[in-house]
């Protein structure tokens, strides 16, 4: 069964099913774990869509069915629905270039509406607009940790060039040149680079080879005090660069993205 998508732009058509699939996809991602009240959000929102096809939901019914309100409730005295909306956007925006950078659909709520707006991945291939206060990063050249990585160095390469290629998709992003953050490194050193650059996360790691593979131990502070975030380690054949990077990249970005505080003056995800 197809459902036609009146508010995408060519109209679109999707198997209702290929969009539960979304949708169970994104309510069993790591990005929606610990965030039990936006899933319920979403799964209501989606679904009723689905199944009714109906453009109405609104503020009011989804406040009872929910959040468990009663028939008294008042938006404009509880803006519980609005709250939790606004953090359903921005954690769908989140899943969006993480773990679901490559799902081939999308799922959002519109501001203004709780209508679900659904498109293909092709439909997002233009580069959004980049925040106001962007999060700077510095990926540092691998450490080749042993002489037999010598005649595989292309491979730590190609794998920090397209960890540092999937960054840079991020709108929420600015990734240092590999270039840039090597002379700086070299002119300032690592202990003083995020001290003095515009830099707020240093990425760095080592490559270790052996007869059939690599080993690949990858590092996330911060660049101010120095703090280890995240560590991360990886076992790879030599074959294909790319599937590792972006595995890098989509953890690296998780993690970075997690500890970013959004909608500071909002509660919790689950209010709890």
């Amino acid at each position: 069964m197809g459902l036609t998508l009146a508010n995408s732009t060519p109209t679109l058509r999707v198997h209702i099913q290929d969009i539960r699939d979304e949708l169970s996809r994104i309510l069993l991602s790591r990005t929606f774990a610990k965030a039990a009240t936006l899933r319920r959000l979403l799964e209501y929102i989606v679904s009723h869509w689905v199944e009714t096809g109906s453009d109405g939901l609104d503020g009011y019914n989804l406040a009872l069915a929910v959040f468990q309100r009663d028939y008294t409730f008042e938006s404009a005295l509880d803006p519980i629905v609005r709250v939790y909306t606004c953090r359903l956007r921005e954690l769908l925006a989140r899943y969006y270039v993480t773990e679901g950078v490559e799902d081939p659909l999308r799922i959002s709520i519109p501001k203004g509406t709780y209508v679900p707006s659904i498109s293909t991945a092709a439909q997002n291939t233009s580069q959004p607009a980049r925040p106001e206060n962007p999060i700077h990063i510095a990926l540092l050249p691998f450490h080749i940790r042993n002489a037999r990585c010598s005649q595989h160095k292309s491979y730590a390469m190609n794998i920090l060039d397209h960890t540092m290629r999937h960054l840079s998709a991020v709108p929420a992003f600015r990734v240092l040149s590999r270039i840039s953050a090597s002379r700086v490194r070299a002119e300032m050193g690592e202990q003083l680079l995020g001290k003095h650059a515009p830099v707020d996360w240093l990425i760095e790691g080592a490559f270790t080879c052996g007869e059939e593979g690599f080993d690949v131990l990858v590092h996330l502070s911060e660049a101010k005090l120095g703090y280890i975030l995240a560590s991360r380690f990886y076992q790879h054949t030599f074959s294909d660069a790319h599937e590792l990077s972006a595995q890098i990249a989509k953890e690296l970005s998780h993690e970075i993205l997690g500890f970013k505080k959004q909608c500071t003056s909002q509660p919790s995800f689950d209010g709890s």
